[in-house]
């Protein structure tokens, strides 16, 4: 999940399947790939952000993550949580 360059069809190939064919099965639950990956970049970082150091940088929990920037990584964090990283790690600190 790291990787930056993670994409469907990368996953595709490692498992020997075509693109075509992953997307079908990806779709019959209602998801697809592409938000598959997001998905579990965002809880990752989500779980970094909760559990980790308040001094590591965002941009730091954003590459860990698979995000290439920390614009993107914001931006994708707010769509998903409702609140920005920074919130997130904040209000995580006071539970």
């Amino acid at each position: 999940m790291a990787d930056p360059d993670l994409t469907a069809e990368r996953v595709a190939s490692a498992q020997r399947v075509s693109r075509r064919h992953l997307d079908g099965l990806f779709a019959a639950s209602g998801s697809s790939v592409e938000g598959w990956i997001r998905e579990r970049r965002l809880q990752r970082a989500a779980e970094a952000l909760k559990l980790g150091s308040p001094d590591t940088k965002l941009l730091a929990v954003a590459v860990e993550s698979g995000f290439s920037s920390q614009s993107h990584f914001s931006r994708a964090f707010a769509r998903r949580f409702g609140m920005t990283p920074s919130q997130w790690r904040k209000r995580s600190s006071l539970v």
